[in-house]
């Protein structure tokens, strides 16, 4: 597109200097060249000077999230539309449609339909029309999308390329009333300490537990007794947040990850209850073992696909999901890692089961997985390993940080593949 523009800016100035040429021997050439040569009106000029503002406004609030080099390209390609030639800015306005389109991907899908309706014919309209629209498109996108602020957190460059990941299913209840805390303590605590112990003697550098299955007073004690680990510890309330503690060695403070969207059970209805005060950032963590996230239970589903495209190698999903929730974010799983080479790892309550990994590997290696009970016959997804209701096991692999996806050509001796996930197996606790 951009090579496009530039053909069509050096046409028209070449077009003008034929005019001014012109216009010195041959005035009436000069006339008709310039009836001929189309002008960008006032009015279209107010809506590029629109779409520039709504563009500004959009960068301005993008900053410091997932989304920031789109909001930048955004105020980019909207101060570079032409307001002197035509045929430029049809191309222009070309680009910033497809910008739009990038957009609307990110807004909710109940919000989507309203803005997104618009781009179904905007090619057809007329160019103060469809910059209209744009602007419009801009304007709804501002007051419509959530865009959680980031924050990098980091404690060490990666140190190897091969990493050893586990997701722990654990079955728990919670307590009915708020703060929730998992019931029966002593036998939660001897099943979280058993599933550490099981990772540590299979050498696992990092470790995800169950949303809501930790008590704050055990942190101290997994951090003496797995200094080589990293864990990350569920979940837990504390001054009505729930806050997932990355239980690591470290000089400094390590912050905790926020919940920021409530579940069904912990939204407020009544005017005097106390519910969860959700947080407002999420923590990207730089390790030796590799830079990652954790989106808390409906964080995953909310906020995931903001991080497509980003400069991460895993999501964590700490979650206590109903089974009729299980389907929903495996999905949202698959289609992150189709696009966007990277690893989903999910951490289920044993009580609805759906404890999974996610990663691109080869499909023809799909059957040794169905035969080694990770995986049905009849799943095509990139779902590698999953950990069904009422089970209690630890799903284990080695993730490779700089081969993430399938290699392309698949090399003739198998020996010669790298592939991304390797060693998976399932351990009951």
């Amino acid at each position: 597109i951009q090579r496009n523009l530039n053909t069509y800016r050096q046409y028209c100035d070449n077009a003008a200097d034929l005019i001014n040429d012109a216009a010195e021997k041959t005035p009436g050439a000069a006339q008709i060249l310039e009836r001929g040569l189309p002008i960008i009106d006032e009015r279209i000029k107010e809506i590029i000077r629109e779409i520039q503002e709504k563009s500004r406004t959009i960068c301005q609030e993008s900053k410091g999230t997932p989304l920031e080099e789109l909001g930048q390209y955004t105020a980019r390609s909207a101060k570079e539309l032409p307001t002197q030639e035509s045929l430029a800015l049809e191309i222009a306005m070309s680009n910033m449609v497809s910008i739009a389109r990038d957009w609307c991907e990110y807004l909710p899908t109940d919000k989507k339909i309203n803005a997104c309706e618009q781009l179904k014919n905007i090619t057809g309209m007329e160019i103060e029309e469809r910059g209209a629209a744009i602007a419009s498109i801009f304007e709804y996108v501002q007051k419509n999308i959530h865009l959680p602020k980031i924050q990098t957190v980091c404690l060490s460059e990666a140190k190897q390329e091969i990493v050893r990941i586990a997701v722990a299913q654990i079955s728990f209840e919670l307590t009915e009333s708020f703060p929730f805390t998992a019931k029966n303590k002593k036998e939660v605590k001897r099943k979280i300490f058993s599933a550490l112990d099981i990772c540590h003697e299979n050498r696992a550098n990092i470790v995800c537990l169950p949303e809501l299955c930790l008590y704050e007073e055990w942190i101290s004690e997994i951090e003496e007794k797995y200094p080589d680990m990293i864990v990350i510890g569920g979940s837990f309330y504390k001054e009505n947040k729930n806050i997932c503690p990355l239980i690591i060695k470290s000089n400094t403070d390590v912050p905790y990850q926020p919940k920021i969207t409530p579940s069904a059970f912990e939204y407020k209805i009544m005017e005097m209850e106390e519910r969860m005060i959700p947080g407002d950032k999420i923590y990207r963590y730089e390790t030796q073992f590799g830079k990652f996230i954790i989106l808390i239970c409906r964080d995953f589903d909310d906020l995931a696909h903001y991080f497509r495209g980003n400069d991460i190698d895993m999501i964590f999903c700490p979650a206590f999901n109903p089974a009729t929730a299980n389907e929903r974010f495996q999905d949202e799983a698959h289609s992150h890692v189709e696009r966007t080479p990277s690893y989903i790892l999910i951490a289920n309550t044993g009580l609805h089961g759906g404890t999974s990994i996610f990663g691109q590997i080869n499909k023809n290696y799909f059957s040794a997985l169905v035969d080694g009970k990770c995986k049905s016959a009849e799943d095509s997804t990139y779902k590698l390993c999953e950990v069904k209701e009422k089970q209690e096991e630890v799903i284990i692999a080695d993730f490779n940080l700089k081969h993430k996806n399938v290699p392309k050509p698949t090399p003739s001796n198998p020996d010669e593949e790298i592939r991304s996930v390797e060693n998976i197996k399932k351990i009951p606790i």
